[in-house]
């Protein structure tokens, strides 16, 4: 059988992480720029994430009207219902920052760390460097691609 061989794409960034104390995870993330689907992924993560906030809060409001007794001998009614709140959030948080960073990609943000509150201002705050990239190759592929069907003149024409 013969292959094709496919040629890595330009736009394809590789983030290495690295933990807190600067050592090397040996995890990475590739994030293609030239996808034309990631600013729309990243307005869905936006708003996602916006969804998911409000609905914390709705669960916490819920969790606020139990009793505050003692059931298991550990938690109250109240901090299990909060906790499993957090619980359901966290999850819809990574489901929405991994349609941009990729299946997997917001536990390896985590470094190991279990989820937390602000997780994902923080993965922000993290991607905040390669933001002006995807915005900049953005404009550069509409550019391209208005430059290119607008100037195209017709060929081979019956």
């Amino acid at each position: 059988m013969e292959y094709i061989q496919l040629k890595q794409g330009a736009g394809i960034r590789r983030f290495g992480i690295k933990t807190a104390d600067g050592k090397d995870t040996g995890e990475y993330i590739e994030i293609d720029v030239e996808d034309i689907s990631l600013p729309i992924r990243a307005s869905e993560c936006i708003a996602k994430h916006k969804e998911n906030w409000k609905r914390l809060q709705e669960k916490f409001d819920e969790a606020d009207k139990l009793p505050n007794k003692n059931t298991d001998g550990f938690l109250t009614e109240k901090e299990k219902a909060m906790l499993e709140a957090l619980e359901e959030f966290y999850k819809a948080e990574a489901e929405a920052l991994d349609g941009v960073l990729g299946e997997g990609g917001t536990r390896k943000m985590l470094g190991g760390r279990k989820p937390y509150v602000t997780m994902y201002e923080d993965i922000n705050e993290y991607l905040e460097p390669v933001i002006p990239e995807i915005t900049l190759t953005t404009e550069k592929l509409a550019k391209s691609i208005k430059e290119k069907y607008s100037t195209q003149k017709e060929e081979n024409v019956l």
